[in-house]
């Protein structure tokens, strides 16, 4: 049993143990605390794991607990079919933000949410007849009657369930996906990786949670007004991920902690308790950026030991046939349909054309190389050929099938691997989860499979004693046998 699972678990019975000397007041702290840090644990899981930097969290947190209040004061439904409802809603509309930000990244999609934010904050402000505005809308309590103290539990157990279903989350192929995509969406989908689909479930199960935090909100402290979609309290949020740690799910409940007390403990001060959460925030990322928390946690964990000496002592990997020598077949029993067959390929870019009516013909067997001087179309020939753009005219079969409209990700399940001019690594994955990544990607692959295949591969590469290590810590040369191992994952 590691480290940090037993501080986990003492950090647990801890919490549990608080209310039996604890009054009203911190109760009710403790409760606004978990309630944070169910928002914070999941704006790490979309901006810090799957790389989208949203405004939109706070807001749609909002919509959940406005969803559950007015089909409860409208349409008097049941309460847990208001409740599911709530959730419902925002994971729907994360996800269509999903599909709208597909081609947007960094500022481009944080201004994005942000204007959604302050759209949606303006709408529940204009139509008070049914959210009654700035008055505030009221909300049924979950519990009526209940003590301070059951709405500590529940709020808690909110958390620990969220926190659970974050961890399988990142623990299976969807969060390894979901890396992946953060680090590098190019080569994810050069990899095999549906970044569209992946891009989208982030933004639905992080919305979900959001929605899961605004309804319980609503329903303890019984008002909602449009200043909880505020973008200060989406700038309380991040700053309360950053402190703690924004790739760590338990230190941003910790950083939402942290900052919620201090702010109860400095209300006197006014705004200057402001500026001290700026200079905190200058510091973190001055000297930790990765949060005050990060550090702590990587020191209980237990070191990860080298491949050779997890659990019983294991032989030296098998290197597949297939890596040493590729699959080649004699003239003769080549089928009647090429592998790779491309005809009249053209693509411009403005008023350059960088391939021109190009038509080439590759069997299995061949080895085919291609030549010419810079500027002559080689990278852009291998784009089209990966999926990585689409050709103005012309069409590309592989195996006899039409595949010149499909998303990279369609000819990398296929078989079709690349390497990239300058190294695309995932830099903060270690050298064996870049190599998961591509074995992963069909959905009847197996983590044992895929494991032992990796590790083979690191083993003929030479790179097996550094498969722990981060990609990014890797020199150049390295980088590039990295890549070569990853393709021939596929």
């Amino acid at each position: 049993m590691s480290r940090l699972y037993l501080a986990g678990v003492m950090a647990v019975l801890v919490v549990l143990l608080l209310p039996l000397g604890g009054n009203d007041y911190l109760l009710h702290i403790g409760t606004i605390s978990w309630y944070y840090g169910i928002l914070a644990a999941s704006w790490v899981l979309l901006a810090g794991y799957a790389g989208q930097f949203s405004f939109a969290h706070m807001a749609l947190a909002a919509l959940g607990g406005y969803t559950s209040a007015l089909l409860l004061h409208y349409l008097h439904l049941p309460l847990p079919l208001a409740l599911l409802s709530g959730m419902v809603a925002p994971a729907l509309v994360g996800g269509i933000i999903g599909w709208l930000c597909l081609r947007m990244s960094g500022p481009y999609l944080a201004l994005f949410t942000v204007a959604f934010s302050e759209i949606f904050r303006i709408l529940l402000v204009a139509e008070y007849r049914f959210t009654r505005g700035s008055l505030g809308l009221h909300v049924p309590p979950l519990f009526p009657g209940a003590a301070k103290t059951v709405y500590f539990y529940t709020s808690f157990g909110l958390l620990l369930a969220s926190l659970a279903l974050m961890h399988l989350v990142l623990r299976s192929r969807i969060g390894l996906f979901l890396r992946a995509l953060r680090e590098d969406e190019r080569a994810a989908a050069a990899s095999g990786v549906n970044t569209v689909q992946y891009k989208i479930l982030a933004f639905v199960l992080a919305s979900g949670f959001a929605g899961l935090a605004g309804i319980f909100y609503g329903h303890y402290v019984g008002i909602l007004t449009p200043n909880i979609a505020e973008i200060p309290q989406m700038g309380l949020i991040i700053a309360m991920a950053v402190i703690g740690g924004v790739e760590s799910l338990p230190g941003a409940v910790v950083g939402a902690v942290f900052v919620e007390l201090l702010s109860e403990g400095l209300r006197e001060y006014g705004q200057w308790r402001l500026v001290l959460f700026g200079l905190i925030l200058l510091l973190t990322q001055r000297f930790t950026r990765n949060g005050l928390v990060a550090p702590i946690l990587a020191r209980l964990k237990r070191p990860s030991l080298p491949l050779s000496k997890q659990g019983e002592e294991r032989k030296a990997p098998v290197v597949p046939e297939v890596v040493l020598r590729g699959q080649s077949h004699p003239v003769k029993d080549r089928p009647e349909a090429p592998l790779l067959e491309t005809e009249g390929l053209v693509k411009r870019f403005g008023g350059v054309v960088a391939v021109n009516n190009l038509s080439l013909t590759i069997h299995p067997g061949e080895l085919v190389g291609l030549i010419g001087p810079n500027g002559s179309g080689k990278t852009t020939f291998i784009n089209l050929v990966s999926g990585a753009l689409h050709p103005d005219r012309g069409h590309i079969r592989l195996a006899g099938t039409l595949m010149h409209q499909r998303p990279p990700y369609e000819f990398a399940r296929r078989g079709v691997a690349r390497t990239f001019q300058i190294t695309q690594p995932f830099r903060r994955m270690t050298v064996l989860e870049n190599l998961l990544v591509p074995a992963l990607t069909r959905p009847e692959a197996n983590w044992e499979a895929a494991r032992e295949k990796g590790e083979a591969i690191l083993h003929f590469l030479g790179l097996l004693p550094l498969a722990w290590e981060e990609a990014r810590n890797l020199s150049g040369g390295q980088q590039k046998l990295l890549e070569l191992g990853r393709a021939l994952m596929l």
